[in-house]
């Protein structure tokens, strides 16, 4: 559980300062860092804690391509997609190549499912998900009754 929390200390600050960690770090734990669908986090928060998923694809191939002219071989750039869309990938690596890159390294396709995190109590994920009433994932998916 404290290893996502390493690399995205920013975010708990922010978090914090606004009085609300405490609050919604299940929920976030929960949605493995994704915030844009949690309620009670600002809009300012969410446009700042994106994940790479979240973000354009179109805008990697914008900063690699500004700066491949002045390097010298190539820069290597992961590409992260939401998308299964073929046509879309065709059309994404289309705009690299038209853009000058000479590598895009590895495609990262965000899974379809996601694993429960072993830190993490499989009840704990469950009723946070019956509680919030969120998308199921992975393998936490029954329902606890009480």
């Amino acid at each position: 559980m404290v290893s996502f929390w390493k690399w995205n200390h920013n975010l708990v600050r922010d978090l914090k300062k606004l009085g609300l960690w405490d609050n919604l770090k299940d929920e976030i734990f929960a949605t493995q860092g994704d915030i844009q669908d949690i309620d009670g986090i600002p809009q300012n928060i969410k446009d700042v804690y994106k994940t790479s998923f979240q973000l354009s694809p179109y805008a990697f191939i914008e900063v690699a391509a500004r700066a491949q002219k002045w390097v010298d071989q190539a820069i290597s750039r992961n590409m992260y997609l939401e998308t299964r869309d073929i046509d879309e990938y065709v059309k994404i690596y289309s705009e690299a190549w038209k853009r000058g890159l000479k590598t895009t390294y590895y495609l990262h396709v965000k899974p379809r499912h996601q694993s429960e995190q072993t830190t993490v109590s499989v009840d704990k994920i469950a009723e946070q998900k019956v509680r919030t009433n969120s998308k199921v994932r992975g393998f936490g998916f029954a329902k606890i009754n009480k």
